[in-house]
């Protein structure tokens, strides 16, 4: 193991250790060591959000989500990451009470209107 992985490893046991005991504080000091060091570390900036969120601290959590909410081509957010991102995002807007910035980004996506005629989902029905 390199002396940069070793690292990396030693952050990131070091934030479960914390985290998993209720010690948020320590988890956000290093994961804020972590943002220091790699900036664009998508992970780091979602699990820094979280901690924020879990501590109750939501201007914070936004703001180390501020980047990837406002530049998510940056982060090559993937389909996963980008729900993780708005989860801890509404959430911290709910813990502000700002709902109306909240409710939109957890909302569920509109699916089209399906009118059910003689029991096939789009007419003309061609099985009678």
């Amino acid at each position: 193991m390199d002396r940069s992985t070793n690292r990396v490893f030693c952050f990131v046991e070091g934030i479960n250790l914390a985290a998993q005991n209720g010690f948020f504080r320590q988890a956000a000091t290093v994961l804020g060591r972590v943002r220091e060091l790699a900036p664009d570390n998508l992970a780091a900036r979602l699990w820094l959000g979280q901690i924020y969120v879990l501590s109750r601290q939501p201007d914070r959590a936004l703001e180390a989500l501020r980047e990837p909410l406002e530049q998510p081509e940056k982060f090559s957010l993937a389909k996963t990451n980008l729900t993780d991102l708005n989860i801890i995002a509404a959430t911290a807007y709910f813990q502000k009470n700002d709902l109306a910035r909240g409710h939109p980004i957890g909302r569920k996506p509109k699916l089209p209107a399906i009118r059910l005629t003689t029991g096939c989902a789009t007419p003309p029905c061609r099985f009678m």
